[in-house]
């Protein structure tokens, strides 16, 4: 799972329909990572270098591979504070930083979140780190297989990998359905499971979190499963979990291995888009919004309706924003309404933080997370009788999320910096995307301040290059508040020249000074 993050896009997985024996498909979404140049590593190295020489804290070394760091003490063992090495990791840009075995590690404290902040907003835990199990330990896996009540579920995890996943160092939290939940599902879907490892995968790995997560953890909101897709919880006399039309209940909470814990739930749990019944109902549109961009996919009859689509998708975002996955078939008869799908689209992105529509040929279903009453307002508004609506109000933010927010943020500054026309305050037209994915990714959570800050290279007069610096953070801010953009607070600040970005040798990179960079905070 994104963990930070994530905040996690809706990842789309393979969608089928549980029939009396019959399945249907459709595509598979794969996203891709960045990469960043050796001047961002040297800059990231130096500067960790730097956290440690100003802590007294060494003699060591950090070497990164984009990224991602590995601190090194070639002299001598070092004993590395845990709170130092936190500080460390939250540096902007450093994505994750590990302890060579050549430095002596002092363990984190319970309150270090030094593997980072389960991106869920059901749970209101810290992701453990994993440790190694011993021999004899009880997994999550050998709980389920003593279990009476999970035989069932022991039977199908047996035709899958999932069943080692769960033997392994975790952390897991299974919600898993007991005998009677799969005998519920029924026994053809059930069959249907077993003749589809992928499938059947799917649906298990739907029921999984990465992170050891006991009852008086969870919280109102939705929590990210293995499969990358998300259920909602809601907590009141009892633990209630929904997936689409799927509502189980913990009945048995609390079974407690070393690798992780298991609740007992009364039904199985299937991804939004999977039923059980007699009708196969698959997507033949969908629209996803993650982090300011949209993807568009499905098959559509004619190229009108597909360019009808993108440009409903790009109506109230930047078209550079747009992915277009759409496949033009002459052959294709649809009887849904394509068209009142593509008036939903056109609205997703200004009122939904992260979301999916997908259209049947009995209707349309959307999912996702909204920040404010307002906009769930405005979707309902314009949509007709046959939009069901699967919609989670954001949570607000921990001190964990801000972490990952500021992260986020930063990284995407390194691989798509905001750019500016020549000793100006004038953000370029190119940067206009960015600043729609800037604007979505600080809407994550609610409550959170979030600081701009401008730099400059050292060429020039210092004064003038901290107006400019100044300038630039408050254009900035101007172009998100254009977005709505909905947190706590903005603020900006400007540093001139005086924090430039320097290789090894002590050269200006003066193209990476030029920077804007994120502070997130919870006040």
């Amino acid at each position: 799972m994104n963990v930070p993050g994530s905040q996690l896009p809706l990842r789309r997985y393979r969608r089928r329909i549980l029939g009396w024996g019959a399945v249907g498909a459709v595509g598979v979404f794969a996203v891709g990572a960045a990469i960043f140049g050796a001047r961002v590593e040297n800059d990231l190295e130096r500067r960790v270098v730097e956290q440690f020489n100003n802590a007294q804290v060494g003699p060591v070394t950090a070497r990164f591979s984009g990224q991602d760091g590995t601190l090194l003490c070639l002299e001598v063992a070092v004993a590395i504070p845990d709170d130092l090495l936190e500080r460390s990791r939250a540096l902007w840009g450093v994505r994750a930083l590990d302890v060579d075995d050549s430095c002596r590690q002092v363990a984190p404290s319970a309150n270090s979140d030094a593997s980072g902040a389960v991106a869920t907003e059901g749970l209101a835990m810290a992701e453990s780190a994993a440790t190694p199990l011993s021999a004899n330990a009880e997994t999550v896996a050998s709980l389920v297989a003593a279990g009476l009540q999970f035989s069932t579920l022991q039977d199908l995890l047996g035709d899958t990998l999932l069943n080692v996943t769960l033997a392994g160092d975790g952390p897991f939290t299974l919600f898993a359905p007991t005998n009677e939940a799969f005998e519920a599902l029924g026994a053809d879907a059930i069959v249907a499971l077993g003749r589809d490892t992928e499938l059947l995968t799917t649906v298990l790995e739907h029921h999984v979190t990465a992170a050891a997560v006991t009852s008086a953890d969870l919280r109102n909101g939705v929590v990210e499963m293995l499969d990358e897709s998300l259920i909602t919880v809601e907590v009141a006399d009892s633990v209630t979990l929904i997936s689409g039309a799927s509502i189980a209940t913990v009945t048995e909470p609390d079974l407690i291995a070393d690798n992780g814990v298991i609740h007992a739930i009364d039904r199985v749990l299937l991804p939004i888009g999977m039923t059980a019944g007699a009708e196969i109902d698959e997507p033949l549109l969908s629209a996803e919004v993650a982090d300011g961009q949209i993807f568009l996919r499905g098959t559509v009859a004619t190229d009108a309706q597909r360019i009808e689509l993108i440009r409903a998708a790009g109506v109230r975002m930047n078209p550079a924003n747009v992915v277009d996955d759409l496949v033009v078939d002459s052959g294709f008869d649809a009887d849904a309404d394509a068209e009142g799908f593509a008036n939903l689209v056109s609205l997703m992105v200004p009122n939904l933080i992260r979301g999916e529509a997908m259209l049947t040929s009995s209707g349309v279903t959307l999912i996702g997370v909204y920040a404010t009453d307002e906009q769930v307002g405005i979707l309902k508004s314009v949509s007709g009788d046959d939009v069901t609506f699967d919609l989670t109000e954001r949570a607000a933010a921990t001190e964990a999320d801000a972490a990952t927010l500021e992260i986020d943020l930063n990284a995407l500054m390194i691989a798509n910096p905001i750019l500016f026309d020549a000793s100006s305050t004038q953000i370029t037209a190119d940067s206009a995307a960015i600043i729609d994915r800037v604007a979505a990714i600080s809407n994550r959570v609610g409550g959170v301040a979030v600081e701009i800050r401008g730099h400059t290279d050292t060429d020039g007069e210092a004064a003038e290059n901290q107006q400019l610096s100044e300038g630039r953070a408050e254009a900035v801010s101007a172009a998100l508040i254009d977005r709505r953009i909905a947190v706590g607070s903005l603020t900006t600040a400007g540093f001139g020249g005086s924090q430039p970005i320097v290789d090894a040798a002590g050269v200006e990179d003066k193209a990476a000074s030029r920077r804007v960079e994120f502070v997130v905070t919870v006040p």
